[in-house]
Parts: structure tokens; C-alpha cells; sequence
């Protein structure tokens, strides 16, 4: 149970590295996908404080629901400031998210791990996408020290981690919280390899 609950806080407070490496980045006049990168990350931040601190009061899903629709849109966002392919990346969230805020006129408390689910492998389509472009194009002579290479793998790591988790979600919720580590782990991995992205960033600038 220690170990559960330090990595839980790990997974929250882990974000805060890369937001302070990538705050001084942005003196640097980056890339123009960082600024949506910290935005999204701020997010997460503030919404599992929100969570953690309301969590006494009543069920805190709500508030993970509309955090989803600002995360996808957001990713999308950033996925089309690297390529010229905007309408998929715009897109694809898009119907999402009309189809996930159906789902929450009908119950905006509850759970949805199917709906997340789906986002999950839309993420990790979109990283399978990059990765392709990257390699295709072979216009980064140095993989190490293309920012978007370090960001894009954070991405899909986290997807995958998060897709095994939402697909077990109800034997999760119901029999076996325990479970919910490998999501967590999968978030504290992502925002190590954020922060190494967001320095690569700080350094090409």
C-alpha cells in the first residue's frame, strides 16, 4: 500500500519537472508546439489537484471527463503544429469529443473507461504516425536531439499504459485499485521523457 500511494504522488507531482524546464524554455523563443505541450501539462497538473482536494467531498469524475475533452483537443493541437496533415489530427478529437459529450448528458459522474479507451489508441495512432513521418522524411539527423522524438515517445508510452488500464477499468474499479500503477508508472515515465524533450527543445534554441 506505501508503494502504491508513493507512486501516485509521483505521478502527480512528476509533471512539475518538466513545466519548470519547459517555462525557461519558452525565453527561448521555441518551436511553436511547446507552448500547447505546457499547456497541457499545466492541466493535468491542476486537475489532479482539484481531484486529490475534492476527493473528501464527492466523486471527482466529473472532473477527469472534462479534463479528457481539453487533453484530446489539446494533443491534437500539437500533433498538427509538426506536420501539414491538420485535418486528421483536428479532426479525429473533434468527433470524439461530440461523441464523448453525448455520453456525459447521460452521466457526467460516472466512469467511462470504454470512451477512454478509444482515446488512448488515438494517441496512439497519432505517435505511430509521427514515429512513421520521422523516418520516412529522414529529415532529423539526430533523433537524440529532435525535441518532438522524445515528446512523441511519452505520448505513446502513456497511451499504451493507459489503454491497458481503461480496458480493465470496471475489474479495476470494482476488484483491484492496485491495478491503476501501471497507469500511474506510465505518467511518471511520460513526464521524464517531457522534460527530456522540452530541455532538447531549450537546447536547439
Amino acid at each position: 500500500m506505501e508503494m502504491e500511494k508513493w507512486v501516485v504522488y509521483g505521478s502527480m507531482f512528476s509533471v512539475l519537472l518538466p513545466l519548470i524546464i519547459g517555462s525557461s524554455t519558452l525565453m527561448n523563443k521555441p518551436d511553436k508546439g511547446v507552448l500547447p505541450i505546457l499547456l497541457l501539462l499545466l492541466l493535468s497538473f491542476l486537475t489532479d489537484l482539484i481531484c486529490y482536494f475534492y476527493a473528501p467531498y464527492g466523486p471527482t469524475y466529473w472532473i477527469i471527463n472534462l479534463f479528457s475533452i481539453f487533453e484530446i483537443l489539446i494533443l491534437g493541437f500539437i500533433y498538427s503544429t509538426q506536420w501539414k496533415s491538420r485535418f486528421i489530427f483536428l479532426i479525429v478529437p473533434i468527433i470524439w469529443c461530440v461523441a464523448f459529450g453525448i455520453k456525459l448528458f447521460e452521466n457526467i459522474n460516472g466512469f467511462h473507461g470504454e470512451y477512454f479507451a478509444i482515446s488512448s489508441f488515438i494517441v496512439m495512432a497519432f505517435a505511430c504516425y509521427a514515429f512513421y513521418r520521422i523516418f520516412i522524411e529522414e529529415s532529423v539527423l539526430s533523433l537524440e536531439s529532435y525535441y518532438f522524438f522524445w515528446i512523441n515517445t511519452g505520448f505513446l508510452i502513456y497511451a499504451s499504459g493507459s489503454l491497458f488500464s481503461f480496458l480493465l477499468s470496471h475489474h479495476i474499479l470494482m476488484e483491484n485499485e492496485s491495478s491503476w500503477m501501471l497507469h500511474n508508472a506510465a505518467n511518471i515515465l511520460k513526464n521524464l521523457l517531457f522534460a527530456i524533450g522540452l530541455w532538447k527543445a531549450r537546447l536547439t534554441r
